[in-house]
């Protein structure tokens, strides 16, 4: 058909060799329909190929050969061709099949390990469990979320929001005092420990009193950013469980990071780790874990963690979406990779929002800096800690010192969409990482060498002045250090009172406490 048909034109266009390639190829050959008209021809009688795109694939400038007249298809193509509408037409249930094998294998596989022990197959476990729950999780939230929702979190949320005005004036008067008893009676033992305390006050002074729009503060973020902070802080490092998960967690995390030093030595050899760990150690390390992270967005558990916890954190702190997300991603993700995980939303942000985006990426140790602290001896559950606080701490900040004065369009988490990554395979995700990896490599380094480089210099400048009146110790580090000393004079002033009379408010609030359970003993006896 297409051979007579291309014999009585002498002219082809690109549509038309595209036809003719996959009628020829593609179709079953029938004579009786091959000396009809190709507009007789209806589009059921052929075999759709999907992601066929002639004006992406094909050049115009290219030229086919006709396939000779009569041309039959080999017996390979027509049992390519059957297998293939068979695969396609039970999909479905070949993909059931294999999961069911699959899960039955593991679960076989599963019992041996633990018989085998139980201490060795610890993560297994932790694994298994998570899986476990989330598979769960998405079978009840598919099947029964609407409903449970209607049922039970609608009717609460609702209460709330209706009664917010009034909730929130019992609410925090009590969260002040659960905190001001708890740090007085279990954490406190030496006056010096509420130096932190003291610096929180004096940033958050600072921050409002440089505030944008101090007037138009809204302070349930603020507080309630600092609250999930400290609760953060007593679950993961003052709960026994809760650092044990923690450490557990981040001995993980620096087993699988040393995994990257194998390809430094197959590329650099043994002894250049020992002579320059920076160089040799630290930037390549960063390619290894720019190729796992990329990985891990292109299947999308990036964007699915991400989105839970953001979720968690909006509903409490009443923040917009974007922020919110941007916050909770840089848990785990690096200030780049949170920007290009959000770069469709970039030019749709509201000032306050791209302040939050902004500080929110320097605000937290995550990524390649977590792997370069490690390296150089950071305790990793320290890290951790720190990035899992920090979270919530970053939007408290913001909102503080630039309130939020504009209309945002991603107020709700339905209103981001995070699609996955626009790689075809992992491997080509995986290489895309490194590419972009490797960029960052060269910018550390460049910085690291340039910014100490100044340092240098600016030193022995201020040597050179010091030296001229007999102070050649002068330095940035030593300016630095003398005015923040100046910040922390309150802090010793309020240290030696707290000293004074740190004996006699314990003694009272404790006495309150015994008083308040005997009397409450008291009253139910009677």
């Amino acid at each position: 058909m297409l051979a007579q048909t291309s014999s009585s034109t002498n002219q082809r266009t690109p549509e038309t060799e595209t036809d003719s390639i996959r009628d020829a190829y593609f179709l079953p050959f029938d004579e009786s329909k091959a000396k009809t008209d190709e507009g007789s021809s209806s589009s059921s009688d052929r075999l759709s190929v999907e992601s066929f795109d002639p004006e992406k694939c094909l050049d115009p400038a290219i030229r086919y050969l006709d396939p000779p007249e009569g041309l039959r298809p080999h017996p390979i193509e027509k049992f390519q061709r059957c297998l293939s509408v068979r695969c396609k037409k039970f999909s479905r249930l070949i993909w059931r099949f294999v999961a069911v094998a699959l899960l039955v294998g593991y679960s076989v596989y599963f019992g041996f390990a633990i018989a085998y022990s139980v201490e060795m197959a610890t993560t297994l476990i932790v694994v298994t469990c998570l899986a476990v729950a989330s598979a769960g999780y998405v079978f009840i939230r598919d099947h029964f979320g609407d409903k449970i929702y209607e049922k039970c979190f609608e009717p609460i949320e609702t209460l709330i929001d209706r009664n917010w005005n009034c909730i929130k004036w019992l609410l925090y008067p009590l969260m002040m005092i659960g905190l001001i008893l708890y740090l007085c009676l279990d954490v406190v033992r030496e006056a010096i420990q509420l130096q932190s305390l003291t610096g929180i006050v004096v940033i958050m002074t600072f921050l409002y009193v440089t505030s944008r729009h101090p007037n138009r503060i809204y302070w349930r973020p603020v507080i309630w950013g600092f609250s999930i902070q400290i609760i953060m802080a007593i679950l993961v490092l003052r709960w026994k469980y809760g650092y044990t998960a923690v450490k557990w967690l981040a001995d993980v995390i620096q087993a699988f990071i040393e995994f990257g030093f194998v390809g430094e030595a197959a590329v650099f050899g043994d002894p250049f780790l020992i002579f320059h760990p920076f160089a040799f150690m630290g930037l390549p390390l960063l390619l290894y874990l720019g190729a796992v992270m990329s990985i891990l967005y292109y299947f999308g558990l990036t964007q699915l963690v991400a989105c839970k916890i953001a979720w968690l954190m909006q509903k409490t702190m009443g923040t917009t979406a974007i922020e919110t997300l941007n916050a909770a991603a840089n848990i785990f993700l690096d200030g780049m990779d949170t920007m290009l995980m959000l770069r469709s939303y970039l030019e749709k942000l509201t000032l306050s929002e791209f302040n939050c985006l902004m500080t929110g990426n320097h605000a937290t140790v995550a990524g390649f800096v977590f792997a370069l602290f490690v390296l150089f001896g950071a305790p990793p559950q320290h890290l951790l800690s720190a990035a899992v606080m920090s979270a919530p701490a970053t939007i408290a900040i913001c909102k503080l010192n630039y309130p939020e004065t504009q209309v945002s369009i991603t107020k709700e988490m339905e209103d981001v969409k995070l699609a996955k990554g626009d790689d075809v395979n992992a491997f080509e995700a995986a290489a895309n990482g490194v590419q972009v990896a490797g960029k960052t490599v060269a910018a550390v380094g460049g910085c690291y060498i340039a910014f100490l480089s100044i340092l240098a210099f600016l030193n022995a400048t201020l040597s050179y002045v010091g030296a001229r009146v007999g102070y050649p110790e002068l330095s940035f580090e030593v300016i630095a250090s003398h005015s923040f000393a100046v910040l922390l004079r309150p802090t010793n002033l309020y240290c030696n009172l707290y000293r004074r009379f740190y004996i006699k408010i314990e003694y009272s609030l404790r006495l309150l406490l015994i008083l308040m359970l005997h009397r409450k003993k008291y009253s139910a006896l009677k």
